[in-house]
């Protein structure tokens, strides 16, 4: 059976039967259950490079993201295929390994093979976004470029959110442990701390930038002993990991010497030794978010206006938090008893 039967079959007309499988979302329920219904009786599957010829697109979306091991990412990315799979759209992945190179040359190439992008966290400068937005539809997601739309993970709120929270347990002083030097959202986040440190009569120390890795941590830990602040506020959590087990293996207890804050709640942190504090963000929502954008722009007869979303997102108040030493920091090098313990 062809089209012409599975609409006959169906009641409906062929342009229905052809907007089931292109754009289910814009069919009623009762709808598109009887022409899938029709469709599965008839054993029909839809040829998609014959839909192409009349279309003109290929049914296929592309998704950039700088490093695919970063837990930061994978929620992102499962939002984008869980819409994508149910508008019959397949999702081509690419990783830059955080080079900015890199990431040109694979917008470059996928560009000629899919409908539309999906830019995580670019690291390319603002022109060559909106060349690549010029030939094809693109959306951002941790960036921000005009005139192109965009979803935003607003952690830069969560920051402010934890900064209140250091300064209603009596902290005075922290050090932002810096992400990577060419990172947006590192930028975004340290620009909001240091506003609000400001509006709060905080002193803020900035240390890195780092790789956004958990060894990174472990080298920022070693900073942070022979400071003098009393909470740290670093740019992620696999980071702030490394910072905890760095800390606990030179003895400086979390948080009865030192407060500790991540972000992005991604990783089981929940489950570290102590608990770890952070701002949650809300990655699925933002992937859900930038591919529906993103098809009804490739969907779209006329030029769109450009669109900016913005996801917020939330301080999670656990374990690794608590009020200001009375006597200051304690140094671990001082106390005859401190022992190394071992990291989990």
């Amino acid at each position: 059976m062809n089209i012409h039967d599975v609409a006959k079959a169906a009641g409906v007309s062929i342009s229905t039967v052809s907007r089931a499988f292109s754009a289910p979302e814009r069919l009623s329920p009762k709808t598109l259950e009887a022409v899938m219904k029709a469709a599965r009786e008839a054993d029909f599957v839809p040829n998609r490079a014959a839909r192409g010829l009349v279309t003109g697109l290929t049914g296929n979306i592309g998704v950039v993201v700088p490093d695919i091991t970063n837990p930061f990412f994978p929620p992102i990315i499962k939002g984008v295929t869980d819409y994508a799979g149910a508008a019959r759209q397949s999702v081509f992945l690419a990783t830059t390994e955080e080079s900015a190179n890199r990431e040109q040359h694979l917008i470059d190439h996928l560009l000629q093979q899919v409908d539309g992008l999906i830019v995580c966290s670019s690291l390319l400068d603002d022109e060559a976004l909106r060349r690549a937005a010029a030939k094809k539809p693109v959306v951002l997601v941790n960036r921000t470029s005009e005139p192109v739309s965009s979803v935003v993970i607003d952690t830069a709120g969560g920051m402010r959110q934890a900064l209140g929270h250091l300064r209603s347990l009596g902290h005075t002083s922290f050090a932002f442990v810096s992400g990577p030097a060419g990172s947006w959202s590192n930028a975004e986040r340290g620009a909001a701390l240091l506003d609000e440190a400001t509006t709060l009569g905080m002193q803020m120390r900035t240390i890195g930038p780092f790789a956004a890795h958990y060894e990174s941590g472990v080298q920022a830990g070693d900073e942070l002993i022979f400071g003098s602040d009393t909470a740290a506020v670093v740019f992620d959590d696999q980071m702030a990991l490394g910072v905890l087990s760095r800390l606990r293996n030179r003895g400086v207890r979390v948080p009865e010497d030192l407060s500790v804050i991540g972000c992005d709640d991604v990783l089981p942190v929940g489950l570290a030794q102590p608990a770890l504090t952070t701002v949650a963000a809300a990655g699925g929502a933002a992937g859900t978010a930038a591919v529906e954008i993103l098809l009804e722009r490739i969907r779209s007869a006329e030029e769109l206006a450009p669109v900016s979303v913005v996801q917020h997102s939330r301080l999670v108040i656990r374990d690794s938090t608590g009020p200001r030493p009375v006597a200051g920091r304690r140094d671990p090098l001082d106390d005859d008893h401190a022992t190394a313990r071992p990291s989990l």
